[in-house]
């Protein structure tokens, strides 16, 4: 005898799957739901790095001077910001960031390369990406594509031996070097003609 009695075979009506997956939709964004979480507990840790314990907090208002310096470089709610980076802290608060600011968001594997990469480029182009100096190089090796503003974040080396790095340490060098935000928040000096906000 079978171990499990046999399914019913019933056949759903066009259409039921696809509403059955829209009743566990939400109209919540990531933005909103990330501020739900930060109200809640502030000073909980929300990442472990090489650099110490990163409460919401700290993240949060790290993702609000990202999306600030990413506005004051030209990206804009609905344009799309591509990230090509490993999982890490730096890879979070830009997710946070360009979300806050409204951005589309692509998502690059870091291992895209050649051919795969300029269809990832071509087919979602974005006007702003995030890579390592490694993925700079790799874009600037393609041809036919227009290419967008590349923020290239320093790779670090582990602080702690064993712990992988962060990238946080690179993301508040990007935000010092746009000297677009001032650590007080949202005030900017305004923008410079002599600043190099991408290299």
């Amino acid at each position: 005898p079978p171990l499990l009695p046999p399914r019913r075979q019933t056949a759903d009506p066009p259409g039921a799957a696809e509403a059955r997956i829209a009743e566990r939709l939400t109209e919540e964004t990531l933005p909103a739901w990330w501020s739900a979480r930060v109200a809640q507990a502030p000073d909980r840790v929300v990442v472990r790095t090489d650099l110490g314990p990163v409460t919401y907090r700290e993240l949060d208002r790290l993702a609000d001077r990202v999306a600030h310096a990413a506005g004051s470089a030209g990206l804009r709610s609905g344009d799309v910001a591509a990230i090509q980076l490993p999982s890490s802290a730096a890879f979070l608060v830009l997710i946070l960031g360009l979300a806050k600011l409204g951005a589309r968001l692509s998502l690059l594997s870091t291992g895209l390369r050649g051919r795969s990469l300029r269809h990832a480029l071509v087919e979602v182009p974005p006007r702003l990406l995030f890579t390592t100096p490694g993925g700079r190089e790799a874009i600037g090796q393609l041809e036919g594509i227009a290419t967008p503003r590349i923020v290239a974040l320093e790779e670090e080396g582990p602080a702690d031996a064993g712990a992988p790095p962060s990238g946080l340490g690179a993301v508040e060098s990007w935000l010092a070097r746009s000297r677009s935000v001032a650590d007080r928040g949202w005030e900017t000096d305004g923008p410079r003609p002599d600043a190099t906000l991408f290299y």
